[in-house]
């Protein structure tokens, strides 16, 4: 039998966001965190994303 119910337990993933305008240093600030905090980065800005209203 399949459980479709989550584990408690699971630990959680937590996600941070940097945001500002160019030239601001979220770059280092991001590599900075990721080193310090060992986590990834994922990178995305404007031009990767199009809505549709």
């Amino acid at each position: 039998m399949v459980s479709t119910t989550s584990n408690n337990k699971e630990k959680k993933k937590k996600v941070m966001v940097i945001s500002g305008p160019t030239g601001a240093g979220k770059s280092r600030l991001a590599l900075e965190l990721a080193k310090r905090l060992n986590g990834e980065i994922i990178s995305a800005d404007s031009v990767q994303f199009s809505l549709s209203l």
